[in-house]
């Protein structure tokens, strides 16, 4: 008779040097939670514009999930990226971050062979979000989060967002916000039963949390498995 053992998991601090393998899980969930791989041609754009200036750039921080025990030198498997200062990484981002991408991916005309997507994201380095005024002001904090799939449905997305809060609570911070895809319809989902709420925004989908509506480890009773 065999049996299965579960996959451990464990949360760390994130490091310069998982930006390769977060920009990696960024490229595999962009397409509403789906794969993007076939989608670009060039697959690190969106790793430059998710990932590296919140590993990089200041003010930011954030977590990783990683496979095995902890202190183990497993795979990472997701993480939690954000800023507690919208404005400032912002401003952070386009003093230092976008110059020499701009350069590097012009958008007159695009890269050879550009796709689609690529072309997209691209416009985005070139025009990088502002996020609104009104979202900023009720919670300046904002974040990005993506699990692989052998990873999801087990609570660590919930853990990934229980450990940044508490890092924002320890700084003072009351509430944060995030941006999803609209087609992604499990993500809506998510974000409503933990406590988020819609923030209405023509031509994109926001949700923020105030911490005291969040439904999380402490709410749902489950360990803390950090």
């Amino acid at each position: 008779m065999s049996t299965t053992t579960a996959q451990e998991y464990f949360i760390r601090p994130v490091h310069i040097d998982d930006i390769p393998t977060l920009s990696q899980i960024c490229l595999l969930t962009a397409e509403a939670g789906q794969s993007a791989e076939a989608l670009h041609k060039y697959p690190e754009l969106l790793g430059l514009l998710y990932i590296k200036p919140y590993v990089k750039l200041s003010p930011a921080f954030g977590f990783v999930l990683v496979s095995g025990a902890p202190e183990s030198e497993g795979d990472v498997v997701g993480y939690f990226l954000a800023t507690p200062d919208t404005r400032a990484h912002e401003a952070t981002a386009e003093e230092n971050h976008y110059p020499p991408l701009r350069v590097k991916y012009p958008n007159d005309p695009f890269p050879s062979g550009a796709t689609a997507q690529d072309q997209r994201v691209i416009g985005r380095i070139h025009n990088p979000m502002i996020r609104p005024q009104g979202l900023v002001d009720i919670v300046p904090a904002h974040m990005h989060i993506n699990i692989l799939p052998q990873a999801q449905r087990q609570g660590w997305g919930v853990r990934l967002i229980d450990t940044g809060i508490e890092y924002l609570k320890d700084r003072g911070q009351d509430g944060l916000f995030l941006g999803i895809d609209s087609r992604n319809h499990n993500a809506r989902a998510f974000y409503t039963s933990v406590g988020f709420k819609p923030y209405p925004f023509p031509d994109k989908e926001y949700f923020y949390l105030k911490f005291d509506d969040w439904k999380g480890v402490k709410a749902r009773g489950m360990e803390t498995r950090k």
